[in-house]
């Protein structure tokens, strides 16, 4: 199994608009406490083992979140395991499967028609660090979504898109 981290982004790519991330969208919670600059587990959303995750979010040309919606950014998923199911801390990074029609290569997110992005995680099919597929163990999750395009743009008003996003799940 080979774990990738995305630590540089392309800048000044030309045709991309300025973007807000509006959010992760239901089933999956926004953990993230702004007040507290910190990540809330007891706002996690809670799956079975074994079930899909659809992890979806919009983007927003504008910064209230209204249209119109950037469909064209590029943005990948990824997942480690942060907590085990007795609550103790660890961290085991996830190889990811798709279940259904999201994904174009995995692990990347698609545009549905919704004007959202979608990936709906396997946790059936998880693939752990020693490359052996399985239902994804019991505990706290960490999902990452890192925006592989820049979405900036030359106007300095505009704010832009974070270079990524994280909340958490938890599979009980």
């Amino acid at each position: 199994m080979h774990v990738f981290l995305v630590n540089s982004h392309p800048t000044n790519l030309a045709g991309q608009e300025a973007g807000t991330f509006c959010g992760f969208e239901s089933p999956v919670n926004n953990t993230f406490n702004f007040a507290a600059y910190a990540q809330d587990s007891s706002a996690a959303s809670s799956f079975k083992p074994g079930k899909s995750v659809p992890v979806k979010f919009k983007l927003s040309a504008s910064s209230n979140c209204k249209q119109p919606l950037i469909t064209d950014a590029i943005a990948i998923l990824s997942v480690a395991l942060i907590a085990d199911a007795h609550g103790n801390a660890t961290f085991m990074p996830i190889g990811l499967v798709s279940n259904g029609s999201s994904g174009l290569a995995q692990p990347l997110f698609k545009a549905d028609n919704n004007q959202q992005y979608l990936f709906n995680w396997d946790t059936s099919s998880c693939i752990m660090p020693s490359g052996a597929i399985q239902t994804c163990p019991s505990g706290l999750y960490s999902l990452t979504v890192s925006f592989l395009t820049d979405n900036t743009a030359g106007n300095q008003n505009n704010q832009s898109i974070y270079t990524s996003q994280t909340t958490e799940v938890t599979l009980k």
